[in-house]
């Protein structure tokens, strides 16, 4: 295994990229992509080759300061049940606590433990500071008098005294502290549960020009057609008969400029309709007698939205869109699907 407190040799300032390369640490095959295998000719001169997944692609680059890991996404559901089914599915996992401990600071998820205390079911979060430093002083912290409570077996197994930026909390209190989890994982089969589900993902890379294929939203009801058009078939019983979300859908914009800090994200989202005879491109008429069956649930000025949907059989058309009319920029739309889909 690997020592995450040995990242502390690094003097990056940037909680938001030690958090991501803590979690990655707990991950070997993710690791391993990462930080490909067979470097020693180079460690003498302290220069290490990494490769980061972006847009698609994997990116060879060295390892630069106050670089963002932007590798996490959001999820919503049922908390508990989503956190420790994404625990078991080789994910990265990690937060933000805005008080408490350090205000607006990044943390890992490095565990989840359910245990028995005097009777009771008690739910437990592990989190580490990439900084290694200032941890929780609150109940099931590396001190607290609740480990005096559990089995013997459970303490041994889960605590460990020591100031390096590692602790357990009790999820309700993490509940009260934390703004956001990120969950970032291969495919989304940890979302409800069903280990058994197979999943199919088809990625598009799109683009929005000005004056040709940038038509805005639906609000814009003369250029709206414009957008780029993206057809797909959802078949199976189950999604009518069950009522699961079976579509995963994600529109993340690309930015044309190298340095992040130059990019201005745009307000992006889409909308599904559903149709049943149509060839060629579908045109203004379409949209003026039609309603969308889904779709985002705002536009957002994010690098990436995500929305979980159920759609039952039949055929369906997705439209990526800018807010504004004739905004230029590229995209790329990912589409996980439950159930076999012909796109």
């Amino acid at each position: 295994g690997r020592v995450i407190s040995s990242l502390l040799i690094f003097t990056l300032l940037n909680c938001w990229f030690l958090a991501s390369i803590g979690a990655l640490t707990f991950q070997n095959h993710i690791f391993e992509q990462v930080v490909p295998l067979d470097q020693k000719s180079r460690e003498l001169l302290c220069i290490f080759h990494f490769r980061f997944w972006r847009f698609g692609r994997w990116w060879t680059s060295k390892l630069m300061p106050m670089n963002k890991l932007h590798a996490m996404m959001d999820f919503t559901g049922g908390m508990w049940g989503l956190i420790c089914r994404a625990g078991k599915s080789n994910t990265l996992m990690g937060c933000v606590l805005p008080n408490g401990l350090v205000q607006g600071h990044a943390y890992t998820v490095t565990g989840v433990k359910e245990l028995i205390s005097q009777g009771k079911l008690v739910k437990l979060i592990r989190l580490w500071n990439p900084w290694g430093k200032g941890e929780w002083v609150g109940d099931w912290s590396d001190r607290s008098p609740m480990w005096d409570i559990v089995s013997s077996q459970d303490r041994q197994m889960c605590l460990s005294v020591a100031d390096d930026g590692e602790f357990w909390m009790a999820f309700e209190d993490f509940c009260k502290f934390y703004t956001d989890l990120d969950i970032c994982g291969l495919k989304p089969d940890f979302i409800d549960g069903k280990s058994s589900a197979q999943w199919k993902t088809s990625v598009y890379e799109g683009r929005w020009v000005a004056g040709t294929t940038a038509g805005g939203c639906i609000n814009n009801r003369d250029t709206f057609w414009t957008n780029p058009q993206y057809r797909i078939k959802v078949v199976g019983e189950n999604s009518e008969t069950n009522g699961e979300k079976n579509i995963l859908v994600s529109l993340m914009q690309k930015p044309d400029k190298r340095n992040r800090r130059l990019v201005q994200n745009l307000h992006i989202g889409f909308a599904v309709y559903l149709y049943k005879t149509q060839s060629g491109k579908f045109p203004a008429m379409f949209f003026n007698t039609h309603l969308p069956v889904a779709r985002s649930d705002k536009y957002m000025n994010a690098r990436e939205v995500i929305e979980f949907l159920m759609l039952k059989p039949g055929e369906y058309l997705i439209v990526p869109s800018t807010f504004k009319p004739n905004e230029t920029a590229s995209f790329i739309l990912t589409i996980h699907s439950r159930e076999e889909t012909c796109c």
